[in-house]
């Protein structure tokens, strides 16, 4: 670790957050709980500066509070895959359909609007690498981004994960599984794999 006690340590963290919350207009959260490597595993900054759920509300956190962490999910539902891999409870070549039986009502939207059966299941493959057609609202010239965009799925915190892969099920997938690249909702579909 750097130079400094841990306390100093921890004194420069908090005052690099507070900088971050002012100047970003962020709340705190994500350093709790963080483990203090030198000290033994004991809690080193539970406290961070006042952290809130909503920066203008001033809502404090409570100690076990859930909260999203976005993209940064995607790592670890995947190596939460891969360890299952691993224990050989799922494979690579797995058929998400399986799992989820609506993805078999699954579609490709082709330019012109004409919809096309899949030619192949999706696999958990297709799921951890983005290459079983899923997109975002915000993919620029995916011609599926609309269809996302215009479900709000993303911006409605009261879904469930299952509601949520159930709805996306319901969408055109941009392009036959394996067949192409496209940073999306895969992980979360993959997520509801693993919970299932």
């Amino acid at each position: 670790m750097g130079k400094g006690s841990n306390a100093q340590k921890n004194k420069r963290a908090r005052e690099n957050a507070e900088k971050r919350k002012k100047a970003q207009g962020v709340g705190g959260g994500g350093a709790k709980g963080i483990k203090d490597r030198q000290g033994g595993g004991k809690e080193a900054m539970d406290e961070l500066f006042n952290q809130t759920k909503k920066i203008y509300v001033n809502d404090p956190l409570e100690k076990n509070q859930i909260y999203r962490i976005f993209s940064m999910t995607k790592p670890i539902v995947s190596m939460a895959c891969i360890r299952l891999i691993e224990r050989n409870k799922i494979h690579l070549n797995s058929i998400a359909q399986e799992f989820i039986p609506s993805l078999k009502s699954l579609k490709i939207i082709r330019p012109g609007g004409a919809l096309e059966r899949l030619k192949r299941p999706i696999t958990i493959a297709d799921l951890l690498t983005h290459t079983a057609g899923f997109s975002y609202s915000f993919n620029i010239g995916c011609q599926v981004a609309s269809f996302y965009k215009e479900s709000n799925l993303l911006n409605d915190p009261s879904l469930s994960l299952a509601e949520f892969v159930e709805k996306i099920s319901e969408l055109p997938l941009a392009f036959q599984p394996g067949e192409a690249w496209r940073y999306s909702v895969s992980i979360d579909v993959l997520g509801r794999v693993l919970e299932i």
